[in-house]
């Protein structure tokens, strides 16, 4: 398992799915050791650390692309992760977390 890695359809198929909290802090967690699973779902990451997505999320809380919404009460992921302190960010993390999101959508 260690050469496993979160790929962004995978990803994509997962977040289609209702998740307890507990399934989402092990995807979060996992997200947050592993570099190569970051570079596919590091914004999921970086939304949750900013406070914008809470830890029990669901399909309808999690935007496929970065230029969609995250529920009915937050603007698009652009505007989020403009706010982001840059002290929680990894220098290139989230651009390239959202360029590979949104080319596996374009697909």
């Amino acid at each position: 398992m260690e050469h496993e890695h979160l790929e962004a359809e995978a990803l994509e198929r997962l977040l289609a799915l209702d998740r307890t909290e507990d399934q989402n802090r092990n995807l979060l967690h996992q997200i947050a050791v592993c570099p190569e699973c970051r570079k596919v779902g590091g914004y999921l990451l970086d939304l949750y650390r900013a406070g914008a997505l809470p830890l029990h999320f669901g399909p309808t809380e999690v935007p496929c692309d970065s230029s969609a919404s995250i529920g009915p009460r937050t603007g698009s992921l652009g505007s989020l992760t403009s706010s982001i302190d840059p002290m929680i960010r990894l220098p290139g993390l989230l651009s390239s977390s959202i360029d590979t999101t949104i080319r596996s959508v374009s697909r």
